[in-house]
């Protein structure tokens, strides 16, 4: 699943020379559309100062050789650093239902998109993101030409009477993760042509905060995005722009990313006999998941043969489901234990298997917790290597939803060419199951991609896997991601005969 939470707060602060007579140094840019990251070395001039020290007694602005107790230089320095604050206590209430803050699939990145504009961007330099260990204001200053807003924040202070205790910003500069290795900064990209998103992986301390024994990440004030060796050499760096919360488009605002691996496969509707295959129930009691006394034991027939094994619950993302079991079931021994199946197998290609599952109550009595059948196949070599013709049709798939619901899109799919048998009664055809597929979802009109495929990210993962059931494929997203008032479409990706291949739905839906 991917997830979106995006910013409470963000502005950018600087230390800018404007009309070669004052810094911005007080000037605030809360409500600015933009976060503008820039390094200036030696452009403009500034009345009554002659140079810069890197570790002069004074604040910038103030800085004269007389008393630059460091190294000395005669060109001025400006820069300017982004603020950014995203609710990581809110973020965690809203998704620990789904998954386990510290299972291993969860990864959270930082995302800010790059708006450059008519503006031409600098190229090969690295932002770092740092933790801030001081609360601040945004502000709501939005004069980023001549910086006339004086609020907070700013270069020089947090908030409305309260200075940073270092010009720029209050850094953490020590801290450990989870596993105790200590870390200075959160994170780092490099940015080779200066027109690149920013996206940074900010897991390890979000999971760090999350820990109440972490000592070290007590606190969450946001973060500082800055230039890294940048900001000290003697080469400028203007402008490379990002889009803040206030951007009018919602597909540009800052967003923390979060994504894991929510899907579960289930082998009954392809549950091949050379092959270990995985089986699944959900116990309910008035439509709300159960548990039962002890774990379930399965049992699978077909005349006299019967095979049993024990199941355990199922953990998905690293939460456990409420009344959900499954059964990893190895592959038969047809020249052994299986040996009276094979006949069966090699003269149609597959068998009707039993399934029984039971349970011992408090009383030791064994309870018949569900039975039922499914057909197991005798897979053989094929003479084509062309992939199937699948047709996919979309179910359960409604024409508006809101941003707080977390649909289940169901998936029937058939082989074109399928010649269904006649039959005397109505029945509910199959649907197949692909084992490996994944889904998209993307703007109808501007065709942009909320959520992608997850396999080809640039780090692959399985978060828009499909999972399956008895009843076929389905997957679930939040609804959150997508902006309201607009209209998105859904896009299967799969892997057949080790092809992969898009299906394209023409099916739309409206966010509310």
């Amino acid at each position: 699943m991917i997830y979106h939470h995006t910013g409470s707060k963000d502005t950018y602060i600087t230390n800018k020379i404007v009309a070669n007579v004052r810094r911005a140094t007080g000037g605030n840019v809360g409500y600015a559309s933009t976060i503008d990251l820039f390094k200036l070395y030696g452009e403009n001039a500034l009345k009554g100062y002659q140079g810069s020290c890197d570790t002069g007694s004074g604040p910038v602005d103030t800085d004269e050789e007389s008393n630059c107790a460091g190294v000395w230089s005669p060109n001025l320095i400006e820069k300017s650093r982004g603020l950014i604050y995203f609710d990581f206590d809110s973020l965690k209430t809203e998704i620990e239902s789904l998954v386990d803050v510290n299972n291993g699939s969860l990864k959270i990145n930082l995302v800010l998109k790059d708006i450059q504009g008519p503006q031409v961007a600098p190229s090969n330099f690295t932002l770092q993101l740092w933790s801030v260990s001081t609360s601040w204001e945004e502000g709501i200053g939005d004069d980023i030409s001549s910086f006339s807003n004086i609020q907070a924040a700013n270069w020089l202070s947090s908030s409305l009477g309260t200075l940073w205790t270092a010009p720029g910003g209050d850094l953490v500069t020590s801290w450990e993760n989870n596993d105790e290795v200590a870390q200075t900064f959160v994170g780092s990209q490099t940015f080779d042509s200066g027109w690149e998103d920013l996206e940074i992986d900010v897991t390890e301390w979000a999971q760090a905060y999350w820990d109440p024994s972490n000592a070290t990440v007590a606190n969450n004030y946001g973060f500082v995005v800055k230039f890294t060796t940048e900001e000290a050499d003697t080469r400028s760096y203007f402008v490379k722009r990002f889009a803040s919360r206030h951007s009018r488009n919602p597909f540009l605002r800052p967003r923390l990313e979060v994504s894991w691996e929510d899907y579960h496969l289930d082998d009954r509707l392809d549950f091949q006999t050379n092959a270990d295959n995985n089986i699944s129930v959900r116990n309910f009691s008035k439509s709300t998941p159960a548990t039962v006394e002890n774990l379930p034991v399965v049992q699978l027939s077909y005349g006299a043969w019967t095979s049993s094994s024990i199941s355990s619950t199922v953990d998905i993302a690293g939460v456990t489901q409420t009344g959900m079991y499954q059964a990893t079931l190895g592959s038969l021994d047809l020249f052994g234990t299986a040996s009276d199946l094979r006949a069966h197998l090699e003269t149609s290609g597959s068998i009707l298997l039993q399934e029984e599952w039971t349970y011992e109550d408090g009383s030791a009595n064994s309870v018949l917790m569900h039975s039922g059948s499914f057909n197991a196949v005798y897979p053989l070599a094929t003479n084509t290597a062309i992939p199937k013709d699948y047709r996919f049709s979309i179910l359960d798939l409604k024409s508006t939803y809101t941003t707080t619901e977390l649909p289940k899109i169901r998936l029937f799919i058939r082989q074109r060419n399928l010649a269904n048998e006649s039959v005397r009664i109505p029945i509910q055809l199959k649907s197949e199951i692909i084992h490996k597929a994944y889904y998209q979802i993307k703007d109808t009109n501007s065709q942009q991609v909320l959520i992608p495929f997850s396999d080809k990210l640039e780090t692959p993962n399985e978060s828009t896997r499909i999972s399956t059931d008895s009843d076929g494929m389905y997957f679930s997203f939040p609804v959150s991601v997508l902006p309201r008032g607009r209209t998105y479409t859904i896009d299967i990706a799969f892997y057949d005969r080790n092809e992969r291949r898009i299906y394209e739905s023409n099916m739309a839906f409206k966010v509310k």
